[in-house]
């Protein structure tokens, strides 16, 4: 039972778990961070207790672990996938990418690792540390969160429902998500980074409509790595 007052404790209490900000509902901070990103059912926005700006992948873990124990549902603003448009009477933390932009060469590979929330423009910047010319497909607006798995894909870091950091490809049930965030870009969790291959170019293919027995596929993985629904159902685009 949720009593008068919850609602700034659970900001006070995330403010202090997480290192980006934390906006409360219907303020001019709050209305920014959405508008950056496509627009909430109008059930969902009035269910909204907290904007978080998340600045990486252990902002988003923590989140995830604090809704876990709070029965909160969790939506992520902007990043590929989506999930279908809740329709309970569970509170809802809408968690912003944005800040999640950090990028690294790693010119030993050839590849970059760039946060979701990095500019393509800054991508190519520090691709050339990781190839000479490097892939013409980073010559694009945006950022890397609008277009995950247009390029060519060496690795990721997903967060689950269930608040577990993998990172991608794996062994055991990473080679899973790794398929699903191959077929369906944040379906099953919460895609914080990606490994990009600097060097090569591959066609941009369009995506078709994921058939049904690969969205079933998508929706029993994510009940297994998210147990109590905080991240919603995947539906096909």
């Amino acid at each position: 039972m949720r009593g008068p007052g919850w609602t700034s404790e659970a900001l006070l209490t995330l403010d202090a778990l997480v290192d980006g900000p934390v906006h409360p509902p219907f303020s001019v901070d709050a209305a920014l961070e959405l508008a950056l990103a496509r627009p909430l059912p109008v059930r969902t926005q009035r269910r909204v207790v907290a904007v978080v700006g998340a600045t990486g992948t252990a902002d988003v873990a923590r989140v995830l672990a604090w809704a876990a124990e709070h029965d909160i549902e969790v939506v992520v603003l902007g990043v590929g996938g989506g999930h279908a448009a809740r329709s309970g009477d569970r509170p809802v933390v809408a968690l912003s990418l944005t800040r999640a932009d950090r990028t690294v060469a790693d010119p030993a590979r050839g590849t970059v690792r760039a946060g979701v929330g990095a500019a393509w423009a800054a991508v190519r910047r520090v691709a050339v540390d990781a190839a000479p010319r490097p892939s013409t497909a980073f010559a694009r607006p945006g950022t890397v969160a609008a277009a995950l798995g247009a390029t060519t894909l060496r690795g990721a870091t997903v967060v689950t429902g269930d608040g577990v950091v993998h990172t991608l490809p794996g062994p055991g049930c990473a080679t899973e998500l790794w398929w699903a965030l191959r077929a369906h870009p944040g379906a099953v969790g919460v895609v914080t980074a990606v490994v990009l291959d600097a060097r090569y170019t591959t066609a941009v293919m369009p995506r078709e409509r994921t058939a049904a027995a690969e969205l079933l596929r998508l929706v029993q993985l994510s009940r297994r790595h998210d147990p109590a629904g905080l991240l919603g159902v995947p539906h096909p685009l």
